[in-house]
């Protein structure tokens, strides 16, 4: 619930612990802007139980009759988790019986993959066109049903199954902390993750921002969260 950095002291509620040196590592949560219906009827794989729960929706889908809406998933965020969740779906569908099933990944950018560099882009579109995983960007959703989005031009993709993937900000616990923090919420840690402006405290992982090269710093993702997290062991 809080730190005492002047006592070397973690608050848990109405107690605390004490230490010596200290390690934050609380991650990354989904964003959720306030979309009309976005918590009612969209899934996520953000946690275990976002994503057990649309396992289970999955599971219940032909139970309904077959229809351009039950047979379409729609995968909103062409990020990392976006792209990996949208190539599993194909898949999916056709282990759960469902043929001719329509996987769509859509984004507000311009292009699929838009935080992964230039040099990724190929090979991203090949991957999703030898998939037959359908690109939509450029596109706003303003609002989400039952039965699917409606996008800032007043069209709809029919989908009754809609997954948010649209972007992550550190844990609330980031804000706990006396530094400047990064557009995501993140801690600013050097290249020993290392709290920049703090003694003895360091970060690692999603909830930390660790610097690359000019200009490029470390992003939420696990490739960097591993070892991120293994330099923070090490150096404490």
């Amino acid at each position: 619930t809080g730190f005492d950095f002047d006592a070397r002291e973690v608050e848990l509620g109405s107690k605390s612990l004490s230490y010596d040196r200290l390690v934050i590592a609380a991650g990354s949560r989904l964003t959720r802007p306030e979309i009309p219906g976005l918590e009612q009827h969209a899934f996520s794989i953000d946690t275990w139980n976002d994503a057990k729960a649309l396992e289970n929706h999955l599971q219940r889908l032909t139970d309904n009759p077959a229809g351009p809406a039950r047979d379409t998933v729609l995968v909103i965020g062409g990020g990392l988790t976006g792209v990996e969740l949208a190539c599993e779906m194909p898949d999916r569908l056709r282990a759960l019986g469902i043929s001719g099933g329509r996987v769509i990944l859509a984004d507000r950018q311009d292009h699929i993959g838009s935080n992964m560099g230039l040099h990724a882009v190929p090979v991203i579109e090949d991957a999703l066109s030898e998939l037959g995983i359908e690109c939509r960007t450029g596109v706003n959703v303003t609002g989400i049903d039952a039965d699917g989005v409606k996008l800032a031009d007043d069209s709809r993709i029919e989908a009754a199954t809609v997954v948010w993937s649209a972007g992550m900000s550190a844990s609330p616990i980031a804000a706990m902390i006396p530094v400047t923090r990064d557009k995501l919420g993140r801690i600013p840690v050097d290249r020993t993750m290392r709290v920049i402006g703090l003694n003895d405290i360091y970060s690692a992982g999603d909830i930390a921002a660790a610097p690359l090269d000019p200009g490029h710093s470390t992003v939420m993702s696990c490739q960097h969260s591993r070892p991120m997290g293994r330099f923070a062991g090490n150096n404490v």
